[in-house]
């Protein structure tokens, strides 16, 4: 802005010895000062351009530290290596912006502006290198940079940065080398993501840095031919306001990018903790030695399906006590696991089964007739019956009862359990229902 306001304190001054020191009529008075202002519009219209050139770098400078202290402070909060890379990516562009606003308007032949463009050039490499390395380490879990980073990245910055060097200090070479670099390594790294990548984030950030690298590939098309003397586009001087909008959309990319990681982690975070108090519950409603539900579970799961009807089966092995004490304790675990195992086969997958306590089970069978439930019980009786490896059979009584409708819970629960002593009392009459314990004496239960 100074320079624009210079340069019209030069017009008003320049029309101003045009009145004091022109004697002359009207016309030929408007004319010497419309030639006068011409020659100093022409003399000075570098003057504008360099003025435009500062605010466009002075704009797009802005926009690269806004994002670097965004980024900074984004990875201070977080700690993540992928926010840092970005954060070192920001700091060389903001670096770069350093150079160029340092460089504007002097002599392009001189060794102080050689050196600007060497050092523009350097931090545009890096700028690009970092924005790459965060994005590989967004792509893997793992942030190691040597097993994410594949060596091509390397060598290709190198190589870019050596041919730099070796352009001697002229200017347009030395733009042409860096923008083709950024634009042919961003492409690079954008089609190895999409290809490679499946993930929305990575897919989307691989996608603006290619929007990206078209741009520089477009700068370095537009000054080749200045090698042969051909003029530069005027519109390339203030070309920063454009870069603006290009760096602050790559900037937004990696910011929504690092939103939709952060979502996603919380997702899978959700998912874990989620799976991790399933289990928690499973553990504690589960009976640790069979696996069936405990009675702690009983009334969660009634509660669960409530007005569903159906029938409550109660079961009590009988003489348990005479396993335990003629075969031991490990016997008696064997014989309870084998009781489950015969209610898993003989009941659905629908139904509730239960260890109640000690020797106690149930079943809770939905939509069974009290006939459906007396069919599974023998079935059951049947499956039980054989002897098991240590040549034990098992014997079991059982009630029934209906529960829905009129019937509460605990009123059927009732009926069941007195149901089930009713049916104790008449197989201990019946001698041939007792378990039979080989050369031993029988227990009660």
């Amino acid at each position: 802005m100074p320079s624009v306001v210079q340069f019209i304190i030069r017009i008003c001054q320049r029309v101003n010895v045009c009145v004091c020191h022109e004697r002359m009529n009207a016309t030929r008075y408007i004319g010497k000062c419309y030639v006068c202002v011409e020659v100093l519009m022409t003399a000075d219209v570098n003057l504008v351009e360099k003025a435009l050139s500062q605010w466009s770098i002075l704009v797009q400078g802005g926009v690269v530290f806004i994002l670097l202290i965004f980024f900074a402070v984004a990875w201070f909060t977080t700690k993540r290596k992928v926010l840092l890379s970005w954060t070192l990516a920001w700091a060389m562009d903001a670096l770069a912006m350093l150079f160029v606003y340092h460089g504007v308007g002097t002599d392009t032949t001189s060794f102080q502006v050689i050196s600007v463009y060497e050092g523009y050039g350097i931090s545009k490499l890096l700028f690009a290198f970092f924005l790459s390395l965060g994005l590989y380490q967004y792509r893997r879990v793992s942030f190691a940079m040597e097993t994410i980073v594949p060596r091509w990245l390397y060598w290709l910055v190198g190589g870019w940065a050596l041919l730099l060097f070796m352009m001697n200090g002229n200017a347009i070479r030395e733009q042409i080398v860096v923008y083709s670099a950024l634009g042919l390594l961003l492409v690079s790294v954008g089609l190895d993501t999409i290809i490679r990548d499946k993930s929305r984030g990575a897919r989307l950030l691989a996608f603006i840095l290619i929007l990206d690298a078209i741009w520089f590939l477009h700068h370095a098309v537009v000054l080749f031919p200045a090698l042969w003397g051909d003029k530069v586009p005027s519109y390339m001087s203030h070309i920063s306001f454009a870069d603006a909008i290009s760096e602050f959309t790559v900037g937004l990319a990696c910011l929504l990018a690092a939103g939709l990681r952060a979502m996603d982690e919380m997702w899978e975070a959700n998912k874990k903790l989620e799976a991790s108090q399933q289990a928690l519950r499973n553990l504690v409603d589960a009976d640790p030695l069979t696996g069936l539900y405990n009675q702690r579970k009983f009334r969660g799961f009634m509660g669960d399906v409530s007005g569903k009807s159906g029938v409550l089966i109660f079961m009590d092995v009988d003489k348990f006590k005479s396993v335990n004490d003629n075969w031991g304790h490990a016997a008696g675990d064997l014989s309870l696991r084998r009781v489950a195992d015969m209610m898993r086969q003989v009941f659905r997958a629908e139904d509730g089964l239960f260890r109640m306590g000690g020797d106690e089970f149930l079943a809770v069978g939905f939509g069974l007739s009290h006939k459906d439930a007396k069919e599974r019980i023998d079935r059951l009786r049947e499956l039980l019956a054989l002897p098991d490896e240590n040549g034990i059979p098992i014997f079991i009584s059982a009630g029934i009862s209906e529960f829905g409708g009129n019937t509460p819970i605990d009123e059927a629960l009732a009926m069941a359990d007195s149901s089930m002593y009713e049916d104790k009392s008449l197989r201990r009459r019946d001698s041939s229902t007792s378990i039979r314990i080989g050369g031993g004496r029988t227990g009660k239960g």
